[in-house]
């Protein structure tokens, strides 16, 4: 196997890999992929973003037309002094 710097592996008496040490610093796009199979821990910004998109992207939320008939309807049921 090709040695990667920052990279090192261990392996068992069969020649397979036991353990595998990756130096995230030399390789940023390992640390993506450990916290997405959940290895690493999200950080409370990577969570926050994450409940963030999940509000956005709410089927259940009203579209721009949506909202300005519901806006309408409403100000039509409220009792106005003239």
């Amino acid at each position: 196997m090709a040695r990667i710097a920052g990279n090192n592996t261990q392996t068992n008496a069969k020649g397979i890999i036991t353990k595998i040490t990756v130096d995230v610093k030399n390789h940023p796009q390992a640390k993506k992929a450990l916290t997405q199979i959940g290895i690493i821990s999200k950080t409370a910004e990577e969570v926050e973003l994450e409940e963030f998109e999940k509000k956005w992207n709410d089927p259940t939320n009203l579209t721009l037309d949506q909202l300005q008939e519901s806006m309408l309807n409403h100000l039509n049921t409220l009792p106005w002094k003239s």
